[in-house]
């Protein structure tokens, strides 16, 4: 009997073995609206709804909520355990990649800028440098370096949210 279920399953997990490349990973979201509301009572009236990572001014600390005002100077309770000193994950890796671009662009440019410096003929021996003597023709770029960048970046990002995570919810 035993051997006959293991030979039935064995079919059931084939198939969804073959049939898994087929779905799209899905995982649970790390956004998060909290309600921000007119009085402390979190049954009271409910002003709007915070997304994550929206900044606050802290006015007054009450017992499970507290006293907060808006970037658009809206004040309101909103429940203590939503508000952190700490940017949240998401914020600190929009403001890694707007870094990671913007030097990316300054990059760019310093290799065009070489580039230039390389192409245009010295106008006597004396003024040449010896570093462009030495090498006659331009070095390929190297696309390893690029790669590198991009596994480091994603292993930064990963860290920040381990570290976010750990410590909003590893304190018991």
């Amino acid at each position: 009997m035993k051997r006959t279920k293991t030979l039935l399953r064995t079919p059931v997990f084939m198939l969804i073995g073959l049939y898994a490349p087929f779905c799209g990973a899905e995982y649970v979201t790390d956004k998060l609206v909290a309600g921000l509301y007119k009085t402390e009572d979190a049954n009271g009236v409910l002003l709007r709804g915070l997304p994550s990572g929206t900044p606050l001014e802290l006015l007054e600390r009450g017992g499970p909520m507290v006293r907060v005002r808006t970037g658009d100077g809206v004040e309101g309770w909103i429940g203590r355990d939503y508000v952190t000193g700490e940017k949240p994950a998401q914020v600190m890796l929009l403001e890694l990649q707007a870094e990671m671009g913007d030097l990316k662009g300054r990059l760019r440019q310093a290799e065009s800028a070489l580039d230039e410096s390389r192409r245009a003929p010295a106008a006597t021996p004396q003024e040449a440098s010896p570093a462009v003597e030495k090498s006659e023709k331009p070095k390929e770029p190297d696309t390893q370096t690029s790669g590198v960048s991009k596994y480091l970046l994603t292993a930064l990002t990963f860290s920040l949210i381990g570290f976010y995570v750990g410590r909003r919810f590893g304190r018991g």
